[in-house]
């Protein structure tokens, strides 16, 4: 199989969660000190709601990819490193555990559009 193959469909999907893992965080150097709590809380939500976007949207439009949760936890592990400590690794599993339950949720919606069509 080629790269485009692979991570064509995905491309979007990964720089989704690209930005969210780094390019909110970085705000918080561009950001007044007193709101630097409030980034990371956007960080974190935000991070909930994109992994779990993309997971449904992606597995109704491509069908299932047991590999899309791992590179979304490949992508998010280097973000903990340079922006929080190591007391976020439990954030690892909760990111993996959040992208298979979201397959699933999209597995199962998109078994209901193709049965209403």
């Amino acid at each position: 199989m080629y790269f485009t193959e692979i991570f064509g469909p995905l491309k979007w999907h990964i720089l989704a969660c690209v930005v969210v893992f780094y390019g909110v965080p970085a705000l918080q150097y561009i950001v007044p000190e007193q709101y630097g709590m409030t980034v990371y809380l956007i960080a974190g939500a935000l991070a909930v709601l994109v992994i779990a976007a993309t997971c449904i949207i992606l597995t109704i439009r491509e069908g299932f990819k047991w590999y899309y949760p791992l590179i979304i936890i490949f992508l998010y592990i280097p973000s903990m490193m340079m922006y929080y400590d190591s007391s976020m690794l439990g954030n690892v599993v909760a990111y993996l555990c959040l992208a298979y339950v979201s397959q699933g949720m999209g597995f199962i919606i998109g078994k209901i559009i193709e049965r209403n069509r």
